[in-house]
């Protein structure tokens, strides 16, 4: 019985240090400290290697440092044990950041499929579709984005860019006014260069 006693105490004391592990890397990528973060979350993973949260904020870290390799891998792996919308967007930002845009659009698509209202996965996946020059569906994915959140500078800007690469300036001088209205000073710079 004293065995088993210990053997428990044991099992407490190794999921309380284990939490710490995963909590003390939160609380380090919050405050900005991402090198100590990955560490953190490292450790966690070594203790507890199906942890998709510790994958998912290991990636984020890493993300932060431009290790988008490395946070690919991660988001990956965290993937493989969830495939949570949040995952799915960030390895869809991660994608694009390595020039994967069609895998970038197929992960924005899959979370808006689990979330429709993600208004960053629209974004992402606007963004994508940008950088291929589909400004069609960049529009589309762009106004869907303002639905959600009527003054986001990012939607406006990118539509703006999307409807020029179309020849409609007058819909991107409209987006773009209401962009520099904002304070968006590349906005600005598009409106005077190419608005009247």
């Amino acid at each position: 019985m004293k065995n088993l006693h210990l053997l428990l105490i044991a099992v407490i004391l190794f999921s309380c240090n284990n939490e710490s592990y995963f909590h003390q890397g939160l609380k380090k990528y919050r405050e900005g400290y991402f090198e100590d973060a990955v560490e953190l979350l490292s450790r966690e993973i070594e203790i507890n290697p199906s942890n998709e949260n510790a994958y998912y904020e290991r990636g984020n870290s890493k993300y932060a440092l431009n290790d988008f390799y490395g946070a690919l891998q991660d988001l990956n792996k965290a993937i493989e044990f969830n495939p949570h919308p949040a995952f799915l967007n960030n390895r869809s930002s991660i994608n694009s950041r390595l020039g994967n845009y069609k895998k970038a659009i197929k992960d924005a698509s899959k979370a808006i499929e689990n979330k429709q209202d993600y208004l960053e996965a629209y974004l992402n996946r606007a963004g994508a579709y940008a950088m291929l020059n589909e400004n069609e569906n960049a529009i589309i994915d762009y106004t869907k984005t303002l639905n959600l959140a009527s003054n986001n500078i990012a939607a406006l800007l990118g539509r703006g860019i999307a409807y020029q690469k179309l020849n409609n300036l007058e819909k991107a001088c409209e987006d773009w006014r209401v962009a520099a209205d904002l304070g968006e000073t590349n906005s600005m710079s598009f409106f005077k260069n190419y608005c009247k």
